[in-house]
């Protein structure tokens, strides 16, 4: 709450100055107040996702089976919304049941089929396909799009603080979901991993061991 205020009080300051006194500034003004109220926003999302981080590396993993084409197919129809105008299509085959904290792996699907869908933005069609297979100790899921890809000297930087391989390219984000997503599989004792090619798309993978571990 805290870290919050400052921004809350920017943002209402902002709103409640363009309420009384847009229509007597220039476009020059209204540019710069659009600005600050934008950057406030960001900053707001950048202590969310930090908040979340941090939440996520204190907390208990509550291992219960989850039905995994379930919970996908459940995350993409809340996901349609984040692509007003466009073409996004789901394929998923029937994937194996995992033991995990159901909450955790939601956040990891979220995660990876929002990048999907955000960074297949410039192409009118997204294509999210989702797929897993039994290994002999784990189970390995993987979510790949169809969208900017990105180079194998990128591959190191994905999982870091604040890392962005697209920036200026009008794609919203603060660089911290692929880090909460690696923080939640090291929880469960798994691994996570991508694969990618510049403007022909990325594979994200994660493995879950069969069985918890006590």
């Amino acid at each position: 709450h805290d870290l919050r205020e400052p921004l809350l009080i920017i943002d209402w300051s902002v709103k409640r100055f363009l309420k009384h006194y847009e229509a007597t500034l220039d476009d020059n003004g209204k540019e710069m107040l659009f600005t600050i109220r934008d950057t406030a926003e960001k900053m707001e999302q950048l202590i969310n996702d930090l908040l979340s981080f941090s939440r996520m590396s204190t907390r208990n993993v509550q291992r219960t089976e989850i039905d995994m084409t379930v919970l996908v197919k459940d995350v993409f129809r809340g996901m349609e919304s984040l692509a007003p105008g466009r073409k996004v299509s789901l394929e998923v085959t029937d994937l194996p049941r995992v033991f995990g904290d159901p909450s955790m792996i939601r956040q990891v699907v979220v995660n990876l089929m929002s990048n999907a869908i955000k960074y297949s933005r410039p192409k009118e069609a997204a294509t999210i396909e989702v797929g897993g297979e039994e290994r002999e100790e784990d189970h390995v899921y993987y979510v790949r799009d169809n969208g900017m890809g990105f180079s194998a000297e990128q591959t190191d930087r994905l999982f870091g603080f604040f890392q962005r391989l697209h920036e200026g390219k009008g794609i919203d984000g603060t660089g911290i979901g692929l880090m909460i997503i690696k923080k939640i599989i090291e929880k469960h004792c798994g691994t996570v991993w991508a694969e990618g090619n510049i403007n022909k798309g990325a594979t994200f993978y994660f493995s879950l061991p069969k069985q918890p571990p006590y």
